[in-house]
């Protein structure tokens, strides 16, 4: 893709803190609820008040708890350590209206890889898996240009793939070029 300043292309760089929201829909694990690290890098072109992206993004969640049978069973709820790291690849349409300061919302959806490592602190059992899975995002915000080429977003993000589900706070600066 050929970009120029008339077309509107950008490289961003994203920032934020992360709360879990939970860690697997079979209720199997669970986060701690510490707020967790996030970045991501994308590459975009805008036509308008649409902008395409394509980003790479990466979120940690931390292991609290493990339970074997899904639910409050027998076996009963366990400790558990360890962290999930998931890398996803997203294709994301955003939308900002012209101004120097302007609201901007954004969705995306994409392939995410994720690799979780850990063990039950009761049993030992080991709960590490690597997989792929869909994943996506949707957020929206306050966007603000500096000196034309230079874009500062202010604004919350909710990331979900099947094992990992997020929300918090990101910080966006985008360069146009």
């Amino acid at each position: 893709m050929s970009c120029s300043f008339a077309t509107g292309c950008y490289l961003a760089l994203a920032v934020g803190m992360m709360a879990p929201d939970y860690t697997e829909n079979s209720d199997e694990f669970e986060a701690t609820n510490k707020v967790q690290p996030m970045t991501a890098i994308a590459v975009g072109a805008a036509r308008g008040a649409l902008c395409y992206e394509l980003e790479l993004a990466w979120h940690r969640d931390t292991l609290h708890g493990y339970n074997p049978d899904g639910e409050d069973g027998e076996a009963g709820e366990q400790n558990a350590e360890g962290n999930v790291n998931t890398f996803a690849l997203l294709a994301n349409l955003r939308w900002r209206p012209a101004g120097s300061v302007a609201p901007y919302a954004v969705i995306g959806i994409g392939p995410a890889f994720q690799e979780r490592d850990g063990q039950s602190s009761v049993t030992k059992t080991d709960l590490s898996r690597k997989g792929v899975y869909l994943a996506g995002k949707l957020g929206g915000g306050v966007s603000v240009q500096f000196a034309g080429e230079l874009e500062l977003d202010l604004g919350l993000r909710y990331f979900e793939t099947e094992d990992q589900s997020q929300y918090g706070g990101v910080l966006d600066m985008r360069y146009r070029f």
